[in-house]
């Protein structure tokens, strides 16, 4: 968690607190919590791929916007947990 909140320039509370929200917006964990490290849970995992399938989507759209250098590129969305 702390070199995720590293990486996210937040404190590594922010980042727990967002994942427990998000786990109970799911309704199941992500994540094995012990007291040295966490493991992803087999949801947790199929969650993970399907976030980097989104991230992978959203750079072949930036990717295609760069092409014209006068457009802008937004996503709107409706407020929830899930999205954060």
């Amino acid at each position: 968690m702390s070199k995720a909140a590293a990486k996210l320039f937040t404190p590594q509370p922010n980042v727990s607190r967002v994942i427990n929200l998000f786990e109970q917006e799911l309704g199941s964990p992500l994540f094995e919590r012990t007291s040295k490290k966490l493991k992803l849970t087999a949801y947790g995992k199929s969650i993970y791929s399907y976030a980097e399938n989104i991230l992978k989507n959203v750079n072949l759209i930036t990717d295609t916007n760069s092409i014209s250098s006068n457009s802008n590129f937004s996503v709107a969305t409706y407020p929830s947990n899930i999205m954060s």
